[in-house]
């Protein structure tokens, strides 16, 4: 079976984020990390790691709705780099004609650094839809 395999954000450090990065735009995500997209169910990812927020990134566009979306950047284990070269990122929010897949080229893009935040996550196999 194909999926995803991602890190889901648990409750605690969500909450905490939000205090932190309370979402600029109407459709709020803030769910995981994606590692891999196509993984087997068979990929496991380690439960055990040390995950950090330690940048966000945003692109508001001119546009009478005043549409955008946000990522925060993660780093796993000291890395913020997949394996495949995207960047390790949680979609925060997006408006209107975004989706939390554009999420992904808005990260590759480059983003500010913040203060390290602790978070914790679990790993997940999420399948495709058939």
């Amino acid at each position: 079976m194909k999926g995803i395999s991602v890190y889901l954000l648990d409750e605690e450090s969500r909450n905490r984020l939000m205090k932190e990065f309370p979402p600029r735009w109407k459709t709020f995500v803030g769910h995981h990390v994606t590692v891999k997209f196509g993984a087997s169910d068979k990929d496991t990812l380690s439960p055990i790691g040390e995950y950090k927020v330690i940048g966000y990134t945003s692109i508001a566009e001119r546009r009478p709705d005043g549409s955008g979306i946000e990522a925060l950047i993660v780093s796993i284990n000291g890395n913020y780099k997949r394996e495949d070269g995207n960047t390790y990122h949680i979609t925060w929010s997006h408006g209107p004609g975004y989706s939390p897949k554009d999420a992904k080229e808005l990260s590759a893009k480059g983003f500010k650094e913040v203060d390290p935040i602790n978070i914790n996550m679990e790993p997940t196999f999420i399948p495709f839809n058939k």
